[in-house]
């Protein structure tokens, strides 16, 4: 049994030991505390947006090149297939690498451009090569379309990754 001159006001202060945390130095520290948890939460956010973004254009153009693919085995035709891999990765130039012009690109500089910014050398030395000499009909049929189309999407992959 209480006392009858039992202070009831004393229950509801506040337990001191607890209101030390909350306040001064300690109450400042865990509001930089949430600050930096709440900025760094907004930047993982942002990088994994920007990078399902890269991730959707990079999944349209190669379905791009699906299609392509397709064309090229209904018809059997190898420069349809070259003609809409160069105008493919002219897109893919201009969406990834606004300052550079690839309007008027071909041969060796179209090539070279692809090298470049696939960080490769499969264009200018290997199976691309096709790519910007497809007026040459000796190099025509020494193609093999299965390793350009590896080519091409090993670029694509790369570039959309910068």
């Amino acid at each position: 049994m209480l006392p009858d001159d039992y202070d009831w006001l004393s229950q509801l202060r506040p337990n001191h030991a607890l209101t030390a945390l909350y306040t001064g130095k300690h109450f400042l520290m865990y509001g930089f505390i949430g600050l930096f948890i709440l900025i760094l939460c907004i930047i993982i956010v942002r990088y994994c947006l920007c990078r399902y973004k890269r991730y959707q254009r990079q999944q349209k153009i190669l379905q791009q090149i699906n299609r392509a693919e397709q064309i090229y085995l209904k018809n059997n035709q190898l420069m349809s297939l070259i003609e809409s891999y160069n105008m493919m990765m002219k897109r893919t130039l201009r969406e990834y690498y606004p300052e550079i012009n690839v309007a008027s690109m071909s041969g060796i500089q179209w090539l070279s451009c692809l090298d470049k910014t696939g960080k490769t050398t499969d264009f200018l030395s290997g199976p691309g090569f096709i790519l910007g000499m497809h007026y040459q009909a000796d190099s025509l049929y020494q193609t093999k379309p299965a390793l350009l189309q590896t080519v091409v999407r090993k670029w694509v992959r790369q570039v959309c990754d910068g």
